[in-house]
């Protein structure tokens, strides 16, 4: 077993009635690199993880499915990452979105132990969580029996933070593009190819050699 922290911090957008209130968030996570990983796979989803919360999560506008306005239609002519929580999305259901969401990520490779969250649109306080914690829809409660996807956007191992609603008539093999592969989002490093040693440039022309005049 090894235990180590994980602290961030990132800036949402949180859906409050009619206007849109500004967050700073702070998560820190106890995180359990177990050992019988792959340390290379463990590397690899710990930087999905990254990336995830600083290009997907930062910025991202929060709101409620089930809010009585129809802010996911209107907020979908923005270029901001929308979040859709299962209910006002205030602290402690954010905590228990982002554990359950960062594991998904981890998968079988990293283990969280425990979460806390806190903003400063909060209360003044932190939630720390374990997974125990979570209470949270099943996917036929989050988006009706007929769906696209079996499983909510947090319990899906990919960068989604949504998911769309299928009319009764709509064909599910129709798939909406929300998914997205953590995997683009880690920077590739080009093998540098094989060089020749460096050739040593000699003159081609005679040197001339200036001595000091005698008679000065």
């Amino acid at each position: 077993m090894i235990i180590t922290r994980l602290q961030r911090s990132f800036q949402l957008f949180l859906v409050s009635e009619s206007q849109l209130e500004s967050a700073h968030c702070r998560i820190s996570v106890e995180i359990d690199l177990l050992t019988s990983s792959e340390t290379q796979r463990q590397n690899q989803v710990m930087n999905m993880l990254d990336h995830w919360l600083a290009m997907i999560v930062n910025d991202s506008i929060v709101v409620n499915l089930w809010h009585e306005n129809d802010w996911p239609s209107a907020l979908s002519l923005l270029d901001n990452n929308i979040i859709l929580t299962p209910g006002e999305p205030d602290d402690f259901t954010l905590a228990m979105l982002f554990l359950t969401k960062m594991q998904s990520i981890l998968g079988n490779a990293v283990a969280i132990n425990s979460l806390e969250f806190v903003s400063d649109a909060g209360a003044g306080v932190s939630f720390t969580l374990s997974a125990d914690s979570i209470d949270l829809p099943d996917g036929e409660q989050w988006m009706g029996k007929h769906r696209f996807y079996d499983k909510p956007w947090w319990l899906r191992s990919d960068g989604s933070t949504c998911d769309v609603s299928a009319d009764a008539d709509q064909d599910l093999t129709k798939k909406p593009d929300i998914l997205i592969d953590l995997t683009e989002l880690i920077p590739t490093h080009a093998p540098v190819a094989n060089k020749q040693p460096a050739e040593i440039i000699t003159p081609r022309f005679p040197l001339k050699v200036i001595k000091s005049d005698d008679n000065t």
